[in-house]
């Protein structure tokens, strides 16, 4: 759960909203960054993990191209809460707070919640 200061995000219902309407902007890397995510234990992956998932060359384009997708569903969602672009979709845990080498991005449950409800990544 991410920590207690942080600002509010959106609902589950805002997020299916906001999903279907970026849907068709979102490229294969971002989709296949949010299917790795959304699969992953915890919903927790590192910026090089999510390259490796969408086939990027290092974690610099996952962080550009999820800093991207990021900015597509703040504009759809009126989301202007301080912080990363990225917020929007995860939480983040430094490097060595939970033994992780890396920043680890943390998908929200409601975005998670509204992957599910949109049925994006049944199995």
């Amino acid at each position: 759960m991410p920590p207690e200061h942080l600002p509010p995000i959106p609902s589950v219902m805002q997020y299916k909203a906001a999903l279907s309407v970026i849907r068709n902007q979102l490229s294969n890397g971002h989709m296949a960054m949010l299917r790795a995510q959304y699969l992953a234990p915890e919903r927790a992956l590192t910026a090089s993990e999510l390259a490796i998932a969408a086939q990027y060359r290092s974690y610099h384009g996952a962080n550009l191209q999820y800093g991207r997708m990021s900015v597509l569903l703040r504009h759809v969602l009126g989301y202007w809460e301080d912080g990363v672009a990225s917020y929007v979709l995860s939480w983040f845990i430094p490097p060595g707070a939970a033994g992780n080498p890396e920043w680890l991005c943390v998908m929200h449950e409601a975005v998670a919640e509204a992957l599910t409800e949109l049925g994006w990544f049944n199995q």
